[in-house]
């Protein structure tokens, strides 16, 4: 496929101990048909202050900011 990412829009509000990331992204490449594959998304992420000022990922939504689909719970 040899994909290309990128991010298209990245929006992010830091506290002091938690931040919040939106990113809007795009992969375009080839699919094994010969045929144009172009994909999009949103992401949004919650991340949590470490002790060393270092941030780790506390929660990870693939959905953006739409709840997450009932099919990815099970239901």
């Amino acid at each position: 496929m040899k994909p290309v990412r990128t991010v298209e829009h990245r929006a992010i509000i830091e506290g002091e101990t938690t931040s919040l990331h939106r990113i809007r992204w795009r992969l375009q490449g080839t699919g094994e048909n010969g045929e144009a594959v172009d994909l999009s998304g949103c992401i949004t992420d919650v991340l949590r202050k470490q002790p060393d000022g270092g941030w780790l990922l506390a929660i990870d939504n693939p959905w953006g900011t739409s709840l997450v689909p009932a099919e990815a719970l099970g239901n």
